[in-house]
């Protein structure tokens, strides 16, 4: 028997969301959301990165085999102040997680509902608006790009390097925004999926009903 097309969009729309997921947590929770590379035009240029929670610090460990310097991410010291741009970024990082599990929560007792399209009350209404409201949000976590990490960073000088006052960005921001996305087309699979659950229902509805009506003497339904 052929599945029904709201089974194959309910897939798809998990796949979005599994993979938004995933992009929003290795996007928010590393220290390499921006990134400030010297401009002094060496044959191997130095790159410092930053993230909203962390940023690269780099160790020197001595042994006796040798000098090594160690890539670490390492939180902010107390002396950095947050700007406003900066705490939104990371209030909105921390919205995306909560709407992101208030999603998966919703989606498991949908999923475990004798009737998807009534559970919760339309729970599945709920799960396409939220989708939306996860996508706005990861996309507002890019505030941080307008924040003081990005422009004029007093921890970004080193040494003698050189480095450019504005930021560019870098692996996390590139995730951030492919989450958001993947958020946005999750949704949008999300309401097809919803009308197409409302489509089958009318469909089994009409079926149950003809059915149902009696039939005349010549064996059709009246």
């Amino acid at each position: 028997m052929a599945q029904p097309k709201s089974a194959y969009l309910s897939l798809i729309t998990s796949v979005f969301f599994t993979t938004a997921f995933i992009l929003m947590w290795v996007g928010s929770i590393r220290c390499n959301f921006i990134k400030f590379t010297d401009v002094s035009g060496t044959s191997e240029p130095i790159t410092r990165e930053f993230g909203l929670w962390y940023y690269q610090f780099w160790s020197l460990i001595v042994n006796t085999d040798g000098n090594f310097i160690v890539k670490t991410c390492n939180s902010y010291p107390d002396s950095i102040t947050l700007d406003g741009a900066w705490k939104a970024a990371r209030a909105f990082c921390i919205l995306t997680l909560i709407f992101a599990i208030v999603i998966l929560t919703i989606k498991v007792i949908i999923s475990c509902s004798f009737d998807p399209e009534t559970a919760l009350g339309g729970g599945g209404y709920w799960v396409t608006a939220l989708y939306f409201v996860t996508g706005i949000c990861q996309g507002l976590v890019l505030l941080f790009l307008s924040s003081k990490a990005c422009n004029d960073n007093p921890l970004v000088a080193w040494k003698d390097v050189v480095f450019p006052d504005k930021c560019a960005i870098s692996t996390g921001a590139q995730c951030c925004i492919s989450a958001m996305v993947f958020w946005l087309a999750a949704g949008a699979t999300s309401m097809m999926e919803q009308k197409a659950l409302k489509e089958e229902r009318n469909v089994d509805d009409n079926n149950e009903k003809f059915l149902n009506q009696p039939l005349n003497s010549s064996g059709t339904s009246v």
